[in-house]
């Protein structure tokens, strides 16, 4: 376009800037329209309505559209780009966008007209799809040309190669990546944060609220043959930080305090049950400290809990589990607090004979370590432990680095280890 003057102080260029949005928000109008087509005749087939089965012609005409459309996209790609024309440019993406269309088509019709009247929903769930990547895309074109961010081209793109050919190869490979991990990429974005994401510090406070809430919403909703189906939660293994001296890749995160107020669910609705994962790990050298190998360990002790509560092998919750907290009962003056266990067996004891019971800690206002603090077992299901100054809540196992044994060792008559807790006053 020209350059600024007095008329136009702003320069002749931006019509096409313009231009190029109302391209693409009339192609974003037909893709929507597609999808809504589609989805109508997909929801019709899920209700047993019998779709029609295309025929050849359509095969072909959707063949003959890829070839041509796609050689027309590179053609006006190219011109768009020697003219330096944003509305070339998008026009040459609206041909693109119809390759695909006719791509999704000829698939969708194919698999249609060779797998029988069995699969015709191939046709409407190919361009559900392909129409719902349109969308994306033309939604990210045209929002990039409104505000004028839109670069043409593989130059000065993020993590972009300069060559077509290898940016197709890495879309395909992490496509095909995402189906062979189980679904498309949102859907694993999703599940890569969920989880882990909780042990933040923000969520973490409320996570074992709203956990339980849930499984009372479950029981009543859900189940109601057996409105107190148990509940079985893994706690976080012990995790370690990376040594001196190592070299490539560590995988830790800090789970010490999401452990600790996981375990305070017991607490908080019947049938919960707690799997103690504090003496199952123990390799300070292990690089995937983050995912420890002890899923069949720990996945052995939760099925022991499962007979034992089934009333099946003759085991019991005493020989299953570890001791699990019932509740803390604070002094007036709250430097000392009593701690009391179910699932204690013979009684409670420390795993090396000790008189001093290691792993807790006092909890500041906010539900903080404030310090280490020691307990002694004073009758066959209760521990007191003690503070110099006035505490707040009291946990236990709530450092991601103890290990049952070591720094902690309380346990039940059977050796196994009581479970990590958090409860504030």
């Amino acid at each position: 376009g020209k350059h600024p003057d007095h008329k136009f102080q702003y320069g002749y260029g931006k019509f096409e800037t313009l231009a190029s949005a109302l391209i693409g928000l009339v192609l974003l109008g037909v893709a929507g329209g597609i999808l809504w087509h589609a989805g109508d005749l997909f929801f019709s087939w899920l209700h047993g309505a019998e779709l029609p089965r295309p025929g050849m012609l359509a095969l072909w005409a959707a063949l003959l559209s890829v070839v041509t459309k796609e050689w027309v996209f590179r053609y006006t790609r190219k011109q768009g780009r020697k003219l330096d024309s944003p509305v070339l440019e998008a026009n040459a993406w609206h041909h693109r966008s119809d390759a695909l269309s006719s791509l999704g088509t000829l698939a969708g019709i194919g698999g249609a007209i060779l797998l029988g009247r069995r699969w015709t929903v191939l046709d409407p769930l190919a361009s559900l799809i392909i129409a719902g990547f349109i969308v994306v895309i033309l939604t990210v074109l045209v929002g990039n040309l409104i505000l004028g961010k839109f670069t043409p081209g593989f130059a000065d793109q993020p993590i972009a190669h300069s060559d077509g050919l290898w940016n197709f190869l890495g879309t395909a490979l992490m496509g095909w990546g995402s189906v062979l991990l189980g679904g498309c990429p949102l859907r694993q974005l999703i599940l890569t944060g969920q989880g882990e994401s909780d042990s933040a510090s923000k969520e973490a406070t409320r996570y074992a609220a709203v956990f339980t809430a849930y499984v009372e919403y479950m029981r009543g909703t859900h189940n109601t043959n057996n409105k107190d189906f148990p509940v079985y939660f893994i706690e976080f293994p012990t995790m370690y930080t990376q040594p001196a001296g190592f070299t490539g890749t560590w995988a830790y995160m800090d789970v010490g305090r999401i452990r600790a107020i996981m375990g305070s669910m017991v607490t908080m609705s019947d049938n919960i049950f707690q799997v103690q994962s504090g003496d199952l790990w123990a390799d300070k050298t292990y690089w995937n400290s983050l995912h420890p190998n002890c899923k069949y360990e720990q996945a052995l002790r939760a099925a022991k809990i499962a007979c034992a509560f089934n009333g099946e092998g003759g085991i019991t919750l005493d020989n299953a589990s570890g001791p699990i907290v019932e509740s803390v009962t604070y002094s007036e003056d709250a430097k000392s607090a009593t701690i009391r266990y179910k699932n204690v067996g013979d009684g409670l004891k420390t795993i090396d004979g000790s008189d001093e019971v290691r792993g807790f800690t006092s909890l500041t206002v906010t539900g903080t370590i404030m310090g280490e603090i020691t307990g002694t077992i004073t009758g066959p299901d209760t521990v007191e432990v003690t503070s110099t100054i006035p505490m707040n809540g009291v946990a236990y196992n709530m450092k991601t680095g103890y290990f049952f044994g070591d720094q902690m060792n309380l346990c039940n008559s059977a050796g196994i280890p009581a479970g990590a807790f958090l409860l504030s006053k």
